[in-house]
């Protein structure tokens, strides 16, 4: 056995470990959570990659080997899941990523029975499409990373998603550099250690921020409060602290002057608003009032007068969409999706279920 195979099968058992130690990491917090099961399953995809791209990888029985070309083809789904659950605090299974995973598995066991069954044409153009979609998805969640900085009011993932979006770009290119060189061969030994290498970098690079941010990197087990239990649990004997008065400026700006209602309102924006730095509004929405994105805050409120106008007799009149854009929202679909998230139905069943009921006897009298 050369050196380079000892230092490769050290550097992949390093990685595997990492994964692992990562995994345990995530169960302390409750295997309930969604962003703990997306990243044990993520730790695993990346396992199974350590060993799939390794040049050893023949030694394995063919069960095992099936069982880990499954795990290493299912990478960018996991990756584009976990993402969703790291960055978007996702709480449940939404009907989109259902919709994606379904026929991501489609096109991943396609190519998998086509490979066994040795029809080369199909499995060289489904080949073709599982790349073009995992590479899709990849480039999705890393975009997604950077069009939601802004949103973002956790500092220690804001930094996380620079971090991520520079990391993985650069990888990204070098693993396409690579396949242009190689083509339709397998890389030297030497190049198959280096990517293992980088890999089991990020895997404990990974480590390291969770292991000192893991707080404010998961997200809680529920939602927010509503307004009135945060203005209940908000201390107004503590008012004289820099951080309490900003908060109340903040719930002033919101309540008094209504800026909520600016469709485009910015962090930067209600910073100046209310005189302070913009990374100091950052942790006093989120550390003060619970809430981890600037929209999720801004839609509390927007929500809460989209609510309360569905409920009054004299708005009867007025569509759902007038209320809704003279709230805050700029689009019919985020503003569905919010309010049904928040209330568990849509705009139009509230309404209905909500509006006041006339009896008979009364709607039976004649006018005066």
């Amino acid at each position: 056995m050369t050196l380079l195979a000892i230092l490769d099968i050290f550097i992949r058992g390093a990685g595997i470990s990492a994964c692992l130690f990562f995994c345990m990491l995530l169960l302390s917090q409750g295997i309930k959570e969604q962003t703990v099961w997306r990243g044990i399953l993520y730790a695993f995809c990346v396992s199974a990659y350590l060993l799939w791209s390794a040049p050893w990888f023949g030694i394995f029985p063919s069960e095992v080997k099936a069982v880990i070309l499954v795990l290493t083809l299912y990478n960018p789904l996991l990756f584009w899941l976990a993402n969703r659950a790291l960055f978007n605090d996702a709480m449940s299974f939404s009907r989109l990523e259902l919709v994606v995973s379904t026929l991501y598995s489609f096109v991943t066991f396609a190519l998998i029975i086509s490979r066994y069954q040795d029809a080369d044409g199909a499995a060289n153009v489904l080949a073709i499409g599982y790349r073009i979609t995992a590479f899709a998805m990849v480039l999705q969640s890393l975009f997604q990373m950077i069009r939601e900085y802004g949103d973002d009011l956790l500092n220690p993932r804001r930094r996380m998603r620079i971090f991520l979006f520079g990391i993985l770009g650069s990888y990204l290119v070098g693993l396409f550099v690579v396949r242009l060189i190689f083509p339709d061969t397998t890389p030297p030994d030497s190049i198959l250690t280096l990517n293992a290498l980088t890999v089991t970098i990020l895997a404990i690079a990974n480590n390291f921020v969770c292991v000192n941010f893991r707080t404010e990197l998961l997200p809680p087990p529920k939602m927010p409060d509503s307004i009135a239990l945060q203005h209940e649990k908000f201390d107004h004997s503590d008012i004289a602290t820099p951080e309490a008065q900003l908060i109340a400026k903040v719930i002033s700006a919101m309540e008094n002057d209504y800026v909520y209602r600016e469709e485009a309102l910015t962090v930067p924006a209600l910073a100046r608003a209310v005189g302070a730095q913009e990374y100091l509004l950052r942790r006093a929405i989120n550390q003060g009032l619970g809430y981890r994105n600037f929209s999720q805050f801004l839609n509390s409120y927007r929500l809460s007068e989209i609510r309360t106008a569905l409920c009054d007799t004299e708005k009867s009149h007025l569509p759902i969409l007038t209320i809704a854009f003279d709230a805050g929202f700029n689009s019919i679909g985020p503003f569905n999706r919010a309010f049904k998230q928040a209330y568990g139905v849509t705009p139009s069943q509230f309404r209905r279920s909500n509006r006041p009921k006339v009896s008979k006897d009364k709607a039976a009298l004649p006018e005066t």
